[in-house]
């Protein structure tokens, strides 16, 4: 927790790892706890807003925290990922599902007075130390330009910072080229889609390969 008398910022998932890398970075006091202190009502106080770094992989546990957090704030920011598209275009993977259920839950049902919507790409600079492993093209997103964001939404009340663009990375050759086109073909809209690809996401990843999964960006 940041040192300052009365903070008006709360961060939900404290534990996050993109919160604890860029936190010493902003320019905002804070005051930081996990979503089970919501859940729980163990705040003691109100707050301007709010920025929703935290994840479950129940929508009744996420539509819970929104709930219980409307009573301590009005305005929230919610990190989701560029993902999502995957969910909105039918595909299984748990994690843009969940994130789609959340962003759908938070703009219909209108328990906030302002809900912003952050959706994130990929860090290559936290997650990968070898970029030349990613192939294809992928939503891409720098810890500078999301402090920027941060500092500028919180500190201003909006943000006109992008915080995500487009990037492609070359193959390593055709025997990588061909396995992606293959991958391709089997990742389909269905549970069973769903288990091969989980399957040869386990292989790939051994190989050395990082474009499996819902990383890349969805063609």
């Amino acid at each position: 927790m940041k040192t300052q008398i009365n903070p008006e910022v709360i961060i939900i998932g404290k534990h996050s790892k993109l919160w604890s890398i860029v936190k010493n970075s902003v320019k905002y006091s804070y005051d930081e706890v996990s979503y089970k202190n919501i859940i729980n009502f163990d705040i003691d106080r109100s707050y301007q807003l709010a920025i929703v770094f935290s994840y479950s992989k129940s929508e009744k546990e996420n539509a819970e925290l929104f709930c219980a957090l409307s009573k301590y704030v009005s305005k929230v920011l919610y990190i989701s990922s560029t993902s999502v598209e995957y969910a909105d275009n039918g595909y299984y993977y748990p994690y843009p599902r969940i994130k789609f259920f959340c962003e759908n839950y938070l703009e219909n049902k209108k328990i906030f007075k302002e809900v912003t919507i952050l959706k994130l790409g990929l860090f290559p600079e936290i997650y990968w130390d070898d970029q030349e492993r990613l192939f294809g093209e992928y939503n891409i997103s720098t810890v500078e330009d999301f402090v920027n964001f941060l500092n500028q939404w919180t500190l201003n009340g909006s943000s006109n910072i992008k915080v995500t663009c487009k990037k492609s990375f070359k193959t390593s050759g055709n025997i990588e080229k061909t396995i992606r086109k293959v991958y391709r073909i089997v990742r389909g809209k269905n549970i069973v889609s769903y288990i091969v690809t989980r399957l040869l996401d386990i292989i790939l990843k051994k190989i050395g390969y990082t474009w499996y999964g819902y990383s890349e960006r969805l063609k």
